[in-house]
Parts: C-alpha cells; sequence; structure tokens
C-alpha cells in the first residue's frame, strides 16, 4: 500500500495571519458593543442592543461606536478613527491617491504632453495598393 502526503509549507503562515486578522476584528466589535453600551447607560439592555447593533448592521455600530468612544471615555478622535472606522480611512487615503494621480496627469496633459482635446498635428498617409488574387477564368 503506498501512502502520499503532502506538505504545504505557506498555508500555516496563511492562516495565522488569517487567525490574528479575525481575532482583530472580534476585538474591535467587542470594543464597540462596550463602548455604545457605555454611551447608553450600561445595563443588560444596552448591551443587548449594542449586540445588535453591532452584528446587524456593522458600519453603522462603527459610526456610533466612533461617537461613543470620543464622548464617554473621553479618547481623542485620531484614536477613536483608528480603531472604529480604519476603513474609512484607508478609502479617504485610496481616493486622495487617485485624485492626486488625475491631476498629476491632467496637468502633465496640459503642460508639456499630447493635449486629449486637440488632435495631434501629425498626419498618417497610408498607402495602399489593392492586389486581385483571381485569376482570369476562375
Amino acid at each position: 500500500m503506498l501512502k502520499i502526503t503532502t506538505i504545504r509549507s505557506g498555508q500555516t503562515r496563511i492562516r495565522e495571519h488569517q487567525d490574528i486578522l479575525r481575532y482583530i476584528g472580534w476585538a474591535i466589535n467587542v470594543m464597540s458593543i462596550l463602548a455604545i453600551s457605555a454611551h447608553w447607560g450600561g445595563g443588560f439592555m444596552a448591551v443587548l442592543a449594542a449586540c445588535i447593533l453591532t452584528l446587524a448592521l456593522p458600519p453603522l455600530a462603527a459610526v456610533f461606536a466612533f461617537f461613543a468612544a470620543i464622548n464617554t471615555w473621553g479618547w481623542p478622535w485620531y484614536v477613536a478613527l483608528m480603531v472604529f472606522l480604519w476603513p474609512v480611512v484607508f478609502i479617504i487615503l485610496g481616493v486622495g491617491a487617485l485624485g492626486s494621480v488625475y491631476l498629476m496627469m491632467r496637468h502633465k496633459m496640459r503642460n508639456g504632453g499630447p493635449s486629449m482635446r486637440e488632435p495631434y498635428d501629425e498626419t498618417i498617409d497610408v498607402e495602399y495598393e489593392v492586389v486581385d488574387d483571381k485569376k482570369d477564368g476562375h
């Protein structure tokens, strides 16, 4: 009987990174539940409502947690932003990078490169000859 085993060395490293990101995500969810429930006065109903909000509408819960961390816990706005609304930070940075690339390309087109509005000054002359492949009689 022949037994074949496969060794995948890179899979364990990927799985470890996924586990770490999963734990960070759960920690952020727990922190948002704590922040929202503390802002709403604590108690069982506040924790239950914060859990439902966090599980049902995570983006809205992140915004609530952002403001709750600022108002209830006294966090600086930039710390609360990086903890609870970090995807918004990446989106803003990405849009800013795309906007700057767009403006740079637009500036380059206006000042030195070929303009998109004006046609090129070069004309292309194409010379061609029509050749008939048909022989007489066929």
